[in-house]
């Protein structure tokens, strides 16, 4: 089965409902749609149910025909699906910020360099940066120093071990210096 541009943007549609996504992960999964011929972008062919679910998603968009997908159409149904809210980097930004720094410990650097990595705007990591991160990265870097100075003790340079662990999640010396307690 030959992937049209009307499935392509339905089977986006529920996938960014289940789950906040970035532009270039929603074009990278509409390539692999499209190299794909027809198969999920999870690799399984679709079945007759998971068809007729994107088919109703997108109902209003319909030019009458039905069209192949094609790599030209992948900036059309990306503004399509950022026009009807499904796709917003704001929001992607603002989760990542909060998902990282709470369940991975990840430090302002190492959230940024991800964020840049997957191609979100400067603009848009830094209002996310100030949205989430100076709120509630105190309480996170304590709770990861106050860890690693546990499991480090009685071993020597406890400080020094402290330092590049709390460097290495992505933080600055200047966010966990004063948790440290000489």
């Amino acid at each position: 089965m030959r992937v049209t541009k009307k499935y392509a943007l339905g089977r986006m549609a529920v996938l960014c409902s289940r789950k906040e996504y970035c532009r270039s992960q929603i074009e990278e999964k509409l390539r692999k749609l499209l190299d794909n011929n027809g198969e999920s972008v999870s690799g399984s062919p679709h079945s007759k149910d998971e068809m007729n679910s994107c088919e109703m998603v997108v109902n209003g968009f319909d030019d009458g025909k039905e069209a192949l997908l094609q790599i030209g159409d992948i900036p059309e149904i990306i503004g399509v699906l950022v026009k009807e809210k499904y796709l917003s980097d704001e929001r992607f930004a603002s989760a990542y910020v909060n998902d990282k720094l709470q369940f991975g410990g990840w430090g302002r650097n190492k959230i940024v360099y991800g964020l840049r990595g997957l191609g979100v705007d400067c603009d848009v990591i830094n209002n996310a940066i100030i949205e989430r991160y100076v709120e509630k990265s105190a309480a996170v870097i304590e709770r990861l120093v106050a860890a690693k100075l546990k499991s480090v003790r009685g071993k020597p340079d406890v400080k020094n071990r402290v330092v590049r662990y709390m460097i290495s999640k992505g933080f600055s010396y200047n966010e966990f210096s004063r948790f440290l307690g000489d």
